[in-house]
């Protein structure tokens, strides 16, 4: 991977974040301007449909009408966009461009991630509660709190996923509903 970070920088002329300085990167310090490129780091939902769902930075660096994407790890959504660009270029003109729709099929996965999850929130609920349910044992009660707890879990890296994409957008002044 550095050999693939030096050509980007010897080709561009910038120099790009490493692995380290993006996990260890303030909130306040994600978005950024430095010598004509923007630097944008986002939280990204990965390994979703795992029993270690997890979230991963990924900066994304325009520059020069290019975009660079920074990560160590592959989101799905990045497969879909992948999938989406190799059917239609025109997804790929520039780096904006790209950008956008990287961010768009970032957030459509993740949005279905969490309606998914939350239909199966509702149905944990709906055997709770089901008057037909009658008492279970602490065993079904445990197993009900782990299946509910990682089901938070995953909600919650999801909507903070979400939240580093609306600053990202917004730190470009494009519109949260794309």
């Amino acid at each position: 991977m550095r050999a693939e970070e030096l050509a980007v920088k010897a080709a561009l002329g910038v120099e790009l974040p490493t692995r380290e300085v993006m996990l260890e990167i303030e909130p306040s310090s994600r978005l950024y301007q430095h010598n004509g490129a923007t630097f944008l780091t986002a939280h990204v939902l990965f390994h979703a449909d795992t029993e270690t769902p997890d979230i991963t930075p990924i900066s994304f660096v325009l520059t020069q009408g290019r975009l660079v994407t920074i990560h160590y790890e592959e989101p799905r959504s990045f497969q879909v966009f992948a999938s989406h660009a190799g059917r239609d270029n025109s997804l790929c003109l520039t780096g904006p461009v790209a950008l956008v729709g990287l961010v768009e099929a970032i957030v459509d996965c993740t949005a279905h991630i969490l309606e998914r999850t939350g239909a199966e929130v509702n149905a944990i609920a709906r055997r709770i509660f089901a008057p037909e349910a009658g008492w279970r044992s602490s065993k079904d009660f445990a197993d009900i709190l782990r299946k509910l707890g990682r089901k938070q879990d995953l909600i919650s890296k999801g909507r903070d996923s979400l939240v580093t994409l609306a600053r990202l957008l917004s730190f470009l002044g494009l519109p949260d509903e794309i």
